[in-house]
């Protein structure tokens, strides 16, 4: 049985009703079908069940009863693969009136246990458990969700980059347990969500951001509608972080899932310089005479519209450790650069920013600066930061940086 084991299957449909589904059982290394018809048995065996339910180690232990036989119609105890076939598909059809009537736990699974008995050409697989299979059902009402909350609540992190206007995302919707059929919901701003969430979240004003298409739509069980949220990226402010709080608001005939249907967006300005970068640096220390070569990934961040945040040179050894003997006298030191386009687009001027703000231990050093004698730089056209830089160690002779970041 190709879906042995549990596996479950949606069948609840809108007004009652019966929904069709099939079992198939297949015959393996038949490349161009047996060259007779094969009959197969099998059986409704309670015993599978029971096996289950008392294995820890399923994912659904405990938790599977039988599905009563007056819940649906699968005819006979035995099928025919037909010559130049390699399998047979057994119809089962769900009584759904019935179903709501006696399958009112929502925390159980119910399930059809089928057993292959015998084949009258060649053998049943060697692994009992592959000729046996519960055909398990959902009977929790259709609910709607976001997809990113499908574990659970999630926050997404999106950037928009300022001087682009009208950034679009996609956010997916999904359903589970939906019948066939045509169905609407409504997406709405909610910020009286938001509390619930993130307590002390500052949510996203509405002059940020535009839902451009409120209203979704599922046409097939198989569609994945998507959510287009335009950012206005001129209408934030730089080093804030704002939520924006989604809610399916409503959704035909069912509801949306209590938990899953509120998306959190986290969303903060970027300029085009927050990017990550290879960084490839030359540390020399005038103190030992002694250079160092490196690489290393960096991530540069937004300060203003032409303000980046990085660290010098890099942690540890790299930011001069290595040539002065220390270990974290310049570990998680910190710059910002300043970027002033020029006529050439290939050398954009850079200024260098002190940062004073932060913690001890992260302030840039009292002494750095660009190196007066070699050229530091932004080239626009190939996305690659040239600098040189330098400041004093305590004995007051230089640790000298020359880096080249070229963003990934």
């Amino acid at each position: 049985i190709p879906r042995y084991g549990f596996s479950i299957n949606d069948i609840w449909d809108l007004d009652g009703g019966s929904d069709s589904h099939y079992l198939t059982i297949y015959c393996s290394g038949l490349y161009n079908g047996s060259d007779k018809d094969i009959s197969i048995d099998y059986s409704i065996d309670a015993s599978l069940i029971v096996d289950y339910n008392n294995d820890e180690t399923q994912q659904y232990s405990g938790m599977v009863e039988e599905l009563p036989s007056d819940c649906y119609t699968m005819n006979g105890s035995s099928a025919v693969i037909k010559k130049g076939k390699s399998e047979i598909k057994i119809p089962i059809t769900f009584n759904i009136s019935r179903i709501k009537q006696v399958c009112v736990n929502t925390d159980k699974y119910y399930a059809i246990p089928v057993k292959l008995n015998s084949s009258s050409q060649y053998i049943l697989h060697t692994d009992p458990a592959m000729t046996e299979a519960l055909y398990g059902i959902n009977v929790k009402q259709p609910v709607f969700f976001f997809y990113d909350n499908r574990n659970g609540i999630a926050i997404k992190d999106k950037k928009v980059t300022y001087g682009i206007a009208n950034q679009v995302q996609k956010y997916t919707v999904c359903c589970t347990g939906m019948p066939d059929g045509f169905y609407n919901m409504d997406i709405v701003y909610n910020p009286d969500a938001l509390p619930a969430i993130v307590p002390a979240g500052n949510v996203l004003p509405q002059n940020c951001f535009e839902i451009i298409n409120s209203n979704v739509k599922f046409e097939t069980i198989f569609d994945k509608p998507e959510v287009e949220i335009s950012f206005k990226p001129e209408n934030m402010i730089f080093r804030e972080i704002y939520y924006l709080p989604l809610s399916i608001k409503s959704a035909s005939a069912y509801k949306p899932d209590d938990e899953k249907s509120t998306l959190v967006i986290k969303v903060e300005i970027k300029n085009e310089y927050d990017k990550t970068y290879t960084s490839k640096q030359s540390v020399h220390s005038e103190t030992s005479s002694r250079t160092g070569a490196y690489e290393v990934e960096k991530s540069l961040s937004s300060y203003e519209s032409d303000i980046v945040e990085l660290q010098v040179a890099t942690n540890a050894t790299i930011a001069g450790a290595g040539a002065t003997g220390t270990s974290t006298t310049y570990n998680n030191k910190y710059m910002r650069l300043k970027v002033i386009p020029t006529d050439n687009k290939s050398k954009y001027n850079v200024q260098m920013i002190l940062v004073t703000d932060k913690s001890k231990t992260n302030n840039s050093p009292a002494t750095l600066e660009l190196d007066p004698d070699s050229e530091s730089y932004y080239n626009w056209d190939l996305e690659e930061f040239v600098l040189n830089y330098r400041w004093k160690h305590t004995d007051g002779k230089y640790i000298t940086v020359s880096e080249i970041l070229s963003a990934k």
